[in-house]
């Protein structure tokens, strides 16, 4: 028998003794492996050109790669030998690459959302074979998408029987929730309670921490602080990153509503958000960084609150933090922009005796905000006294 043709036989054998279950799509890769592996050349051994001469020998089979396989299974050298495969071989290989094939046909189904054809594989499928956390997210995602919430509880309860991870079991309860179409946030959040609740268990940090930025992603910060608050009375904590996705989410959707157009009501509201957001970071005994600071900093701005603004960098210097010309320029801006002169003043003599050095960003904010020429030579003098480049920024400023 041809070396390389044992594999292919072992394959062929595998479609004969397949289930009659075997789909159509499944036949078709069963024979795409065949005709590959037949494909495959066995290594020729080598032969130099004075070996022509020589009478003919028969040419030595090459010697089998040191690969240790476990007992019963096929390694490398199954296939350079003239050995041939045993039934038990040939079943066992054969249930293998049903076991393949039935998992890649089931998530390209799920990818697909064919519901029909799903379903009737849902019925026989057992959901704690499958061989990757990642193939059973895909697979719960899709029931999400087609609301198929029976599967879900009767998956989850096998899973659970089984021993499967708690943690897991998080994990596929967020990826179901947050998957079915146009279902509010309070509701996603509801159901991924909900379920937890029916399977007896407590949400995962890792899964409430996914939520929260699901919630951030839709703007909805207030429930993203809520399940902060309830992680906290559960003993959990959170990473400062979270809190970096709240801030982004509270910016974002302040460039959104634009503060200035907001009622009186709704920016106490807001206001109170971002103040709850920055005394969690210290309920949780959480460590902020620069980046923290930049983002609060920045959104003090957005809604006015300079004084709140100026606290913070107040608040960084106790914690040993350095300042950065970035944090001043957004206050200094800010001031500007509200036409209030002294305040940026104020915030530039601030850095000065904070030792902050100004940028080329400092710069053109105070050339764009310049009264006549005079000034704005002074600011270029200065600029060049500090070492600072002018830059496309600065002079389109002083324009």
């Amino acid at each position: 028998m041809p070396k390389f043709k044992i594999l292919s036989n072992l394959v062929r054998a595998a479609i004969k003794t397949t289930t009659a279950s075997t789909t159509t799509a499944s036949d078709t890769t069963f024979k795409s492996l065949v005709s590959h592996f037949e494909s495959i050349t066995p290594p020729k051994p080598e032969t130099s050109s004075k070996s022509k001469k020589q009478p003919e020998t028969k040419p030595q089979s090459p010697p089998s790669p040191a690969v240790k396989s476990s007992p019963g299974a096929l390694g490398l050298e199954d296939f350079y030998s003239e050995t041939i495969p045993t039934a038990k071989d040939m079943a066992k290989t054969a249930k293998v690459i049903e076991k393949i094939i039935n998992e890649n046909y089931l998530l390209a189904l799920c990818e697909s959302d064919q519901k029909n054809y799903l379903l009737q594989l849902l019925e026989t499928v057992d959901i704690t074979k499958l061989s990757l956390l990642g193939n059973a997210v895909s697979i719960f995602k899709s029931l999400g998408r087609l609301s198929l919430e029976y599967y879900v509880e009767k998956f989850l309860l096998v899973l659970k029987n089984c021993d499967y991870g708690a943690e897991d079991i998080s994990t596929l309860i967020f990826s179901y929730a947050t998957s079915i179409p146009n279902l509010a946030v309070e509701d996603v959040v509801s159901k991924f309670k909900t379920l937890h609740t029916v399977m007896e268990m407590s949400p995962s940090s890792t899964s409430y921490e996914r939520l929260i930025v699901y919630s951030c992603n839709s703007l909805k910060v207030h429930h993203a602080i809520d399940m902060v608050d309830q992680l906290c009375e559960e003993g959990f904590t959170i990473s400062i990153n979270t809190i970096h996705s709240m801030l982004n989410a509270s910016e974002a959707s302040l460039d959104f509503n634009l503060f200035s157009s907001l009622d009186s009501t709704s920016k106490t509201a807001f206001c109170f958000h971002v103040q709850r957001i920055y005394s969690l970071i210290y309920h949780l005994d959480l460590t902020p960084t620069n980046e923290t600071f930049r983002r609060m900093i920045g959104l003090s701005v957005k809604m006015k609150d300079f004084d709140g603004a100026i606290g913070l960098l107040n608040d960084l210097k106790k914690l040993n933090l350095t300042p950065t010309a970035g944090m001043y320029n957004a206050i200094m801006d800010g001031y500007f922009r509200e036409k209030n002169i002294s305040g940026a003043l104020m915030v530039l003599e601030q850095m000065k005796l904070a030792d902050v050095k100004p940028d080329s960003a400092t710069y053109s904010c105070l050339i764009s905000n310049c009264d006549n020429e005079d000034q704005i030579t002074k600011c270029y003098e200065e600029m060049k006294v500090a070492g600072i480049q002018v830059s496309k920024q600065s002079i389109y400023g002083a324009h």
